[in-house]
């Protein structure tokens, strides 16, 4: 009979494990999409300043100081950013509640596996949210300052490099807005429906070595913090300065699984 139980475990385990490991990718799907929306917003305002900044320093060549300081260059650049950081706030809003969403019907799921009452909605932490609009609002600052630079060196390849960089960086707090949402609402959820364990699991063909320590590591208490740091696998920055949930880090397709045992 023991043995049975044993291996009834294991099974309820494994199902666990790749119940987590579909709404892994769709949690990952779902931020992608939403990073997707966010950088075509920062790429389209962006570029439409950039041509306008090349086009002015083009037709006048060796006045990088000059084109830099003329009104019509700083207003475009700084309408520009501006225009894609208030559009941003609205995108990061949705990102944000369709990763509510999704968080709290992956926790309905995982608490049904498990046996556990059916978790009530749970709101995360909108901390993590302000820190990313917080972001957002010094990307602005952040290439206007680099395109003004570039503008002065007449330094045409800067210009597209300081676009490129934001536009990039757009689309990854596109991605952290939903993943932390997800994950949040999982998290509490889960932990309020019967006070199980969480383990961080992998559902990447090749997750970072970051990623795979942490995947190593015990299971712990949802209240508890996953560590930051193993030996011999480089440090990463912990985004909003608690690691409680994936993402680890950009790309992260990450996701936790509820466990009863440590």
């Amino acid at each position: 009979m023991s043995d049975r139980i044993v291996a009834l475990a294991a099974s309820k385990e494994q199902l666990a494990l790749t119940q987590a490991q579909r709404d892994g990718k769709r949690i990952h799907n779902l931020a992608k999409r939403h990073g997707s929306v966010l950088a075509t917003v920062w790429d389209k305002e962006m570029h439409e300043a950039l041509d306008y900044a090349l086009l002015v320093l083009r037709n006048n060549k060796g006045r990088g100081e000059v084109v830099a300081d003329r009104p019509d260059v700083i207003y475009a650049i700084a309408k520009a950013a501006e225009a894609a950081a208030q559009a941003s706030e609205a995108r990061l809003n949705i990102a944000w509640n369709s990763g509510s969403i999704l968080g709290n019907a992956v926790a309905r799921r995982q608490a049904k596996l498990w046996g556990l009452d059916k978790p009530k909605p749970f709101s995360p932490d909108k901390a993590l949210l302000d820190s990313i609009k917080l972001d957002i609002t010094a990307m602005g600052e952040d290439v206007r300052e680099a395109l003004d630079k570039a503008i002065r060196a007449e330094d045409e390849d800067a210009m597209g490099k300081a676009v490129s960089s934001v536009v990039l960086r757009s689309r990854m707090s596109g991605e952290a807005a939903a993943k932390f949402a997800a994950q949040g609402a999982l998290g509490g959820a889960l932990k309020a429906a019967g006070g199980v364990y969480k383990k961080w699991t992998t559902t990447s063909a090749l997750p970072c070595t970051n990623c795979l320590a942490l995947a190593a590591h015990p299971p712990i208490l949802w209240a508890d913090e996953f560590p930051h740091a193993f030996p011999g696998v480089p440090e990463l920055k912990v985004y909003g300065g608690k690691l409680l949930s994936p993402p680890r880090h950009p790309n992260c397709a990450c996701v936790l699984v509820a466990t009863k045992e440590p």
